[in-house]
């Protein structure tokens, strides 16, 4: 985790996961189905649930990621990711890296580059739900994006966890920020939201967002009331991964939206395909759920600079040896 962070400043993954993401509108970055694991808590000693994500990046590389996790509460339960990276032409295997820190950076960073594409440019006041990883990042994002951001308004339900964060983004930031006690505040005020809650429940009422604001859905598939999708324009961040992972596959399931409702993905709106908004009172949605391709594209950084500098462990694989 501290080799990465050493080498991918957030400014330099934002411009990864552009860059990225403008791949995938021409089919250079691609996104596989994903294999979920559910658990059984029967034969299961250590009940956990798991995903594995496969992409690639054209022509050179293929990558597969395991994410698996735990419930429990913020102090209890656990994540752990892995990033596999293989060379295309040859499927040997690149390089492994442990990718929790790696995951939440792209996700933050996609966050930042969603509000540069999609976002009213006088949109000042960042609307924030939640304080874990996933929100703290994107944050981060928008602070390493350079966002004029005039005032932050968080909220969370633990009075503790938003007024401790409330003074660390004042203290390291010098931001302007109200903790409120109401949701409802926060979703009011935001001209750019953030929503990052793990819950599994919808986390605001979209009906009370403000015309021309931009949510970047984050969090747990579950959070957002299904009636964004009837006012929102939704951008995901690839189409097919919205369908079947994505906050829209949850409002899909329950007969609430169908597939017709997203306008366009991310990289057809960065590279200038489709339009992020097509006037300034249209409420934009970003449906984040992760993708493969983003992990890969800062797994290529992290392994071309660690070739570079002589970090990391060397380890030979003898893929041509007889095996009888």
């Amino acid at each position: 985790m501290g080799q990465v962070r050493h080498l991918v400043p957030m400014e330099d993954c934002i411009r990864l996961q552009e860059d990225v993401f403008r791949l995938s509108a021409s089919g250079r970055a691609w996104e596989g189905a994903s294999a979920w694991t559910l658990p059984d808590a029967v034969p299961m000693a250590h009940p956990r649930a798991a995903k594995m994500m496969l992409g690639g990046i054209e022509p050179d590389w293929w990558g597969i990621k395991m994410l698996a996790h735990s419930d429990g509460t913020p102090q209890t339960k656990r994540r752990m990711q892995i990033l596999s990276l293989f060379h295309a032409e040859s499927l040997l295997p690149a390089a492994l890296i442990e990718a929790n820190y790696l995951g939440y950076l792209r996700t933050g960073a996609a966050s930042a580059v969603a509000t540069r594409h999609l976002a009213r440019p006088d949109a000042r006041v960042l609307g924030v739900l939640g304080t874990g990883a996933v929100v703290r990042f994107a944050v981060r994002a928008h602070v390493a994006l350079g966002w004029p951001i005039e005032r932050i308004v968080l909220y969370s339900p633990s009075a503790e966890r938003r007024e401790q964060y409330a003074h660390e983004l004042r203290d390291r930031h010098g931001l302007a920020v109200e903790a409120v006690e109401d949701v409802d505040e926060a979703v009011r005020r935001a001209e750019v939201l953030i929503s990052g809650t793990g819950a599994g429940r919808p986390a605001f009422d979209p009906q009370l967002l403000l015309p021309g604001a931009h949510v970047n859905a984050m969090g747990h598939r579950a959070e957002l009331d299904h009636r964004i999708f009837e006012i929102a324009r939704t951008i995901a961040d690839d189409r097919a991964n919205a369908i079947a992972n994505g906050k829209l596959s949850v409002a899909i399931r329950a007969g609430a939206a169908t597939a017709d409702v997203i306008a366009a993905s991310l990289g057809e709106v960065v590279a200038g395909e489709r339009p992020g908004r097509n006037s300034e009172r249209d409420i934009t949605l970003f449906d984040s759920s992760g993708v493969t391709f983003q992990d890969i594209a800062v797994g290529i950084h992290v392994w071309r600079l660690a070739r570079e500098r002589g970090i990391g462990e060397p380890v030979e694989l003898d893929t041509d040896a007889d095996m009888w």
